[in-house]
């Protein structure tokens, strides 16, 4: 478990509910918002990334990425540093983190190569939610009330989705199992709010 306050710390407990690491945050505190606007932990729960409030609401300023093995943290560092970050996601793995921004594009973080890759004007205006189904695809919605799909390497946009409203959370249902088949279904459902 992850909790962070005004304070720019985030204190990870473990199972048993006893601390197990205090991370300090970069930025400036500001009493009148929390510092961490969001966190999500990869699927086996060994990493933590953090979106760490920025100076305008609804927006983050930084990501950070927590091993909880090694107790140690990094700043992500992207190619255009001054998007506003918007939201987090992990890929079932626990290998790329999508990160979407106030512009409209993506940003993924291989956690392996440690390395950033933009991928500009997925959507037309602020990324407000997003999700990774089990086989790999990467469904994003925006303030353009839109849900994109791209393709497993998160690159191409393969489906794009018009919506009635501004979309603010969503899941990929899970893959039903065929047994005795042995043949997984493509046919995924989403779920958009």
């Amino acid at each position: 478990m992850a909790v962070a306050g005004i304070k720019l710390r985030m204190y990870v407990f473990d199972r048993k509910g006893e601390l197990w690491d205090e991370i300090h945050l970069p930025g400036k505190e500001n009493v009148n918002r929390p510092s961490v606007m969001s966190v999500a932990w990869d699927a086996r729960s060994q990493k933590l990334a953090a979106l760490v409030a920025g100076p305008k609401a609804g927006m983050g300023d930084a990501v950070i990425v927590y091993h909880v093995r090694n107790r140690e943290s990094i700043k992500i560092e992207h190619a255009h540093d001054k998007q506003d970050v918007t939201h987090l996601c992990w890929d079932p793995p626990g290998h790329v983190l999508a990160a979407g921004t106030v512009k409209g594009n993506l940003l993924l973080f291989d956690a392996r190569a440690g390395k950033t890759r933009s991928v500009l004007k997925v959507h037309d205006k602020k990324i407000t939610c997003g999700a990774w189904s089990d086989d790999g695809r990467l469904a994003m919605g925006g303030e353009d009330m839109s849900v994109t799909i791209s393709t497993a390497d998160g690159g191409e946009t393969s489906t794009r989705l018009m919506l009635k409203g501004y979309p603010l959370e969503m899941q990929f249902a899970p893959e039903p199992r065929r047994e005795g088949l042995g043949v997984a279904s493509r046919a995924n459902l989403i779920s958009v709010n």
